[in-house]
């Protein structure tokens, strides 16, 4: 059992902070600019563990993503972006050391059920809350289902993931009761007058 000293609990009040300033770094490395970005996050109902953000390559996917964890963060939710996805062992290793070592600065390692039950104890305002483990570009079914048939509800955890589009018709029929399917599509019309009126721009003064 970890003992609560005053630096511990300072680290757990700002572990969302913490989290969502390294998920940006990683959003901003992998080419995501927050300003650019015309598009609303796509929906999440609550009674779905798992959201599938799918669609063919250069839709979007990972802005998608991008635009989901800034919001998340702006709301102070725990998010953590893992970057390596070869296999569902190593995204579970992964997001526990995200969140129990480089969030929290322990020295010790703890599988993420461990690091899930230890924050639903002690997080004082961990109702209705929930942490988000985000993966971008699984593009192996095997580990897409791993992931998605994991006990995130259980752990009080979400998984986003990015899939193409042709993997998300099996994923979902095989799990539809815990998966939403956001399907990243054309630019609409809203969306790209946002982008032209974020540049000085009018569909008027466009080209025939």
């Amino acid at each position: 059992n970890v003992g609560l000293n005053p630096d511990r609990i300072v680290r757990l009040e700002q572990l969302a902070e913490t989290m969502g300033e390294r998920t940006r770094n990683r959003l901003d490395r992998m080419g995501y600019r927050p300003e650019c970005d015309v598009r609303n996050p796509p929906d999440w109902p609550d009674s779905k563990p798992v959201l599938l953000i799918a669609g063919t390559s250069g839709m979007g996917k990972t802005w998608q993503l991008g635009r989901l964890l800034e919001t998340l963060t702006q709301s102070r939710e725990i998010v953590t972006l893992v970057l390596s996805h070869s296999s569902a062992e190593t995204v579970l290793k992964e997001a526990a050391q995200d969140i129990w070592q480089i969030g929290l600065d322990e020295t010790s390692e703890k599988t993420l059920i461990a690091v899930a039950r230890f924050l639903c104890e002690l997080v004082s305002n961990a109702e209705g809350r929930k942490i988000t483990i985000a993966v971008d570009d699984v593009q192996d079914v095997d580990v897409a289902r791993a992931l998605i048939r994991q006990d995130w509800a259980e752990w009080g955890m979400r998984l986003v993931i990015t899939v193409p589009l042709e993997l998300s018709g099996t994923l979902k029929l095989a799990d539809s009761e815990r998966i939403h399917l956001h399907q990243v599509g054309d630019f609409s019309i809203n969306d790209l007058d946002c982008l032209l009126r974020r540049n000085g721009k009018r569909w008027t003064e466009l080209p025939p």
